[in-house]
């Protein structure tokens, strides 16, 4: 890999984190606001937030396999470096 494919790779790489970490935030979000949400509104609101939490999984996953892809195209004999 050339320098500017490692700087690509780099950004790309701090992208998904960064996607991974907020689905795992809003999951756990999800999580607690059902249970400590009032009661008039906890199923409403985590069904709003699954909704939400499906939404980026699917973004991510979307990503993740389109970086891994491009990922593949860029090394040589399965080796990065």
């Amino acid at each position: 890999m050339d320098a500017e494919t490692k700087e690509q790779w780099k950004w790309k790489f701090y992208r998904l984190v960064l996607h991974l970490n907020a689905v795992i935030i809003l999951i756990a979000v999800t999580v607690i606001a059902g249970i400590l949400a009032p009661e008039a509104y906890r199923v409403l609101l985590v069904a709003v937030l699954s909704l939400i939490d499906i939404a980026i999984i699917v973004t991510f996953m979307r990503n993740y396999h389109t970086t891994k892809a491009w990922l593949d195209e860029h090394t040589v004999s399965g080796n990065p470096d």
